[in-house]
C-alpha cells in the first residue's frame, strides 16, 4: 500500500478543479455555458449535467461523511479568514466579478479536497486505522 503523501493530495486537488470548474468558472468554457450556447440535443446536456450533478454532490457527501456539519463549519471559518487576510494583506487583489469567483471556486475547491482527504490526513497524523480500511487489519 502506498503512503499518503503530498502527491495524494495535490492529485486529489486536481481531481476536484476538474469537476467543479469543469462544472462552472467564468472563463465561458465550462457545462453551464456550454449548455446555455450550444446548439446540441437536449438529451446530451441533460446526460452531461447529471453525470456533473452526480459527482459535486458525491464530492460534497464525502466531505460532509468525513468532517461531519461542524467540521465542515469550522473549515468553512478558516478558509474564509485565510482568503480574507489574504485580500486585506492585499496579497491578491481582485478587479472584477470574473475574479472574486475564480477566488470563491478555489477557496470551494480547496475545502472539498481537504473533505475528500480528512480521513487519510487523520490517519496519518494519528497512527489509528480508519474502521473503513480493511487492507490494514491483517
Amino acid at each position: 500500500m502506498k503512503k499518503f503523501g503530498f502527491y495524494s493530495i495535490f492529485l486529489r486537488w486536481v481531481l476536484v478543479a476538474s469537476i467543479v470548474f469543469g462544472t462552472y468558472n467564468p472563463s465561458g468554457r465550462s457545462f453551464v455555458h456550454w449548455a446555455m450556447e450550444s446548439d446540441v440535443e437536449t438529451s446530451l446536456k441533460l446526460s452531461v449535467g447529471l453525470v456533473l450533478f452526480a459527482l459535486n454532490l458525491m464530492l460534497i457527501h464525502l466531505t460532509f461523511r468525513s468532517l461531519g456539519y461542524v467540521g465542515v463549519t469550522l473549515m468553512t471559518i478558516c478558509l474564509m479568514s485565510i482568503a480574507i487576510t489574504l485580500q486585506r494583506l492585499e496579497l491578491i487583489i481582485l478587479y472584477n466579478w470574473g475574479q472574486v469567483q475564480l477566488y470563491v471556486i478555489f477557496f470551494f475547491v480547496t475545502a472539498i479536497t481537504i473533505g475528500v482527504c480528512w480521513s487519510a490526513i487523520r490517519t496519518r497524523i494519528s497512527g489509528q486505522v480508519d474502521s473503513d480500511d480493511i487492507s490494514r487489519r491483517l
